[in-house]
């Protein structure tokens, strides 16, 4: 095994673990309403520096990353913001129990590293 596939089997720890690893479990929704269950690493940073001044700005970034070997073997596409209407959506449900939807937005794939990572927008949120 290289060094690059010992790389990509290290995701399924990093990014898919729930127990000693980030994963978090998740359900990526199609257009057409199939679910697909997945487990990857959210983040989500309440301050964004802006490069242009370095100054903190409010607001608010979600994303998700996720193995890209186990997206194409399981959904077989990267879901991607959609230009028309009704696009991917994810939902995933916190420690608390509080359910989250997000619609997907742009998804930056990094086939070198082996990963998807997709900027979320908040839809809906179930307390």
């Amino acid at each position: 095994m290289n060094l690059t596939e010992q790389a990509e089997s290290d995701l399924s720890f990093v990014l898919e673990d729930d127990v000693n690893g980030f994963g978090v479990a998740v359900k990526v929704i199609n257009p057409a309403g199939t679910e697909f269950d997945l487990k990857g690493q959210s983040t989500d940073i309440g301050l964004v520096i802006d490069p242009a001044t370095g100054i903190g700005v409010r607001g608010r970034m979600a994303e998700i990353t996720f193995r890209l070997s186990t997206v194409m073997s399981v959904i077989g596409e990267i879901p991607d913001k959609s230009e028309t209407g009704t696009g991917w959506l994810l939902q995933a449900t916190n420690v608390n129990g509080d359910e989250w939807t997000f619609a997907v937005g742009q998804a930056d794939v990094d086939r070198k590293l082996g990963l998807v990572k997709i900027a979320l927008e908040l839809v809906e949120y179930d307390v």
